[in-house]
């Protein structure tokens, strides 16, 4: 191509740009620190009050509560030492849960700005062996779109 740009690095460009000027869709596929659940007194909630369920490899908690922050919700990311004695393989499967959280959350928010709620979640990865990107990605998304089903659930009940 012109200007010494190569084929992919175009593509790049427009994606950008469709992706940053489209008004329609306010999503933001960032992970601000108002969205990491990092409070003491809310884990240790979390844990005692929340519910949960079960998807291979991860965990879910969750509980609904009012947060002080804008964010619709707060996210913990565990990784058990017992399972994973070294810390660059904990941190890895940590950056593997966080990118496709923060990657898919966008459903789970509209659905909490749409019933005006906010959620604490806690994402507990569970497996001994650390599992590819693909497969983490799709246990993320199916949590989400439970918790989503979970909050429409709450609000039929509650209107």
């Amino acid at each position: 191509m012109k200007n010494g740009w190569s084929k992919i690095d175009f593509a790049k460009c427009e994606l950008w740009k469709i992706v940053t000027s489209s008004s329609s869709s306010p999503t933001s596929f960032t992970f601000k620190k108002e969205e990491r659940l990092s409070s003491k007194k809310r884990i240790d909630e979390l844990f005692e009050n929340g519910s949960s369920f079960y998807l291979s490899p991860l965990r879910i908690l969750w509980l609904e509560k009012k947060l002080d922050v804008e964010a619709h919700a707060q996210v913990l990311i565990s990784v058990s030492k017992k399972n994973f004695k070294r810390a660059v393989d904990r941190n890895k499967i940590k950056r593997l849960i966080r990118e496709a959280y923060r990657l898919n959350k966008h459903t789970l928010y509209a659905s909490l700005k749409r019933n005006n709620r906010q959620f604490v979640i806690g994402l507990l990865y569970t497996s001994k062996i650390v599992e590819p990107f693909s497969l983490i990605q799709q246990r993320v998304i199916a949590a989400l779109n439970r918790l989503v089903a979970e909050n429409e659930l709450a609000e039929k009940h509650s209107a």
